[in-house]
């Protein structure tokens, strides 16, 4: 596959990431960033960042998770069930220290899922500056754009959502 081509999948799945974080409600953040992880797991397979896939894999499996929680208590034991995953994946695709950047990164998110959708954004924010990190250093070049974006759209994001409850 040519490097334009990898590039756009990362570039799909930056634009459900960010459009995600404006979304009303958790419900329909969780949906964008199913949608936004699908073509992030194809980037890094193409890019041949194994840890990379294997994180956007359980990714994957945490936004449905919580898209599928009914309740406060069911997404606390998600996060509980999905550290050990995360871990277990980590210990086997880190073969270095940039390698275990996405685990952390999503261990810290995957616990901002459990709390309000405040909480979330700057969960998407810690994530995203994680994430930047790693794309430095696999060579996903829409990534470490995408990160930024995240990263000043999301801080916003929080600014717009704060400014609109004072204004209530």
């Amino acid at each position: 596959m040519t490097e334009v081509l990898i590039q756009m999948l990362g570039l799909i799945g930056w634009a459900n990431s960010v459009r995600s974080y404006w979304r009303k409600t958790k419900k329909k953040i969780l949906w964008s960033q199913i949608q936004g992880d699908i073509f992030y797991i194809l980037h890094y397979f193409f890019l041949g960042a194994t840890a990379g896939v294997a994180t956007m894999a359980v990714c994957l499996l945490r936004e449905i998770g919580f898209y599928l929680c009914k309740n406060h208590k069911q997404e606390k034991l998600l996060f509980y069930i999905l550290v050990p995953i995360y871990l277990i994946v980590g210990a086997l695709v880190s073969n270095t220290l940039v390698d275990a950047l996405p685990i952390v990164a999503c261990i810290i998110y995957c616990y901002t899922q459990t709390m309000a959708m405040s909480w979330m954004i700057v969960g998407g924010i810690i994530d995203a500056g994680y994430w930047l990190c790693y794309d430095l250093f696999c060579g996903s070049y829409v990534g470490i754009i995408v990160d930024f974006i995240i990263i000043l759209s999301n801080i916003f994001a929080l600014i717009t959502k704060k400014k609109s409850k004072e204004n209530v």
